[in-house]
């Protein structure tokens, strides 16, 4: 086989004041070339029927490149902005980014490592951040000539094609990723707190200045802010996945100086407070008792 189920979601339900027929979310391990610079390639079909129809994309340290079928979404600062691109790139998040649709969500996915995506296009990430891209302006008629292509097919022959693309680009315009940049990025992934910017350094054989430049060139943020967003998406998921866990003891666990830097943190990321998010997410869970795997998710109206 070509590619590897490594994730689903499929679900259908009703909640008070929405209607959601359908939900079906799915990973896709990438082939071996691309296992490098992609976490996985991933599908997403939701359908609304009425009711909220906003979603919330949050920092993790990944960049996502989307291509999509349903109805276009709209940033949602302002429901009067044009709407996106078939095909963007979401640059590596550092606050919250808000989206709306109005109906059937279809789109298929590419999550790249925080230092994966540079070897593709070669553009400094520091000028993706916090950036929605129209693909586009990126690559230019070939966007149009993807989305036409994976449009005429069924989303997991789309995938497929999505992963063809991204081989070419690899075997066109390849960069090998900076050694540096991956050995210090896959410590901070792997859970290693910065108790000492000097420990970096002194393990990467750079000085910092050096260091924090080839992060903003490769990774988009520093050092420093990659381990402060993954930080804070393990506590996301520790709530998400353990309803019940004390947040202050979460807070503890995860070494965050008190509860009020946790929750500031926290709000920074996703906009909510952790006490916030886990009132909201407990709700989900009592109207809807399976679990949606999503990578967008509907937005709490709790602010």
């Amino acid at each position: 086989m070509d590619h590897q189920t490594i994730k689903t979601s499929d679900n259908a339900t009703k909640r008070e004041g929405q209607q959601i027929t359908m939900i079906r979310y799915q990973e896709i391990a990438p082939r071996r070339p691309l296992q490098r610079y992609l976490k996985c390639l991933w599908l997403l079909e939701r359908e609304y029927t009425s009711g909220a129809t906003e979603e919330i994309l949050w920092p993790d340290g990944y960049v996502e490149l989307l291509i999509h079928f349903g109805d276009n979404y709209v940033r949602a600062v302002d429901r009067s902005s044009p709407r996106l691109a078939c095909s963007f790139v979401v640059g590596p998040l550092t606050r919250p980014v808000r989206l709306h649709s109005p109906g059937r969500v279809c789109v298929i996915g590419a999550r790249f490592w925080p230092w994966g995506f540079f070897s593709f296009l070669h553009m400094p990430m520091h000028e993706l951040r916090d950036q929605l891209v129209p693909l586009s302006d990126l690559i230019g008629r070939r966007a149009h000539l993807l989305e036409e292509r994976c449009s005429a097919l069924a989303v997991e022959e789309a995938v497929q094609v999505l992963q063809d693309e991204l081989l070419s680009c690899l075997e066109t315009s390849f960069i090998e990723p900076d050694r540096q940049v991956l050995g210090v990025s896959r410590q901070l992934l792997a859970g290693v707190e910065i108790t000492s910017m000097k420990d970096i350094t002194s393990q990467s054989g750079l000085s910092l200045r050096q260091l924090e430049r080839r992060f903003h060139t490769w990774v988009g943020v520093t050092p420093k802010k990659l381990s402060t967003i993954r930080r804070f998406d393990e506590a996301r998921q520790a709530i998400i996945f353990s309803p019940t866990l004390d947040l202050t003891y979460l807070a503890n666990l995860l070494g965050y100086y008190d509860h009020s830097h946790f929750s500031n943190d926290f709000k920074t990321h996703l906009g909510l407070t952790p006490t916030a998010f886990k009132a909201w997410f407990s709700d989900q869970q009592a109207s809807s008792p399976e679990k949606d795997v999503v990578f967008l998710q509907a937005r709490p109206d709790l602010l």
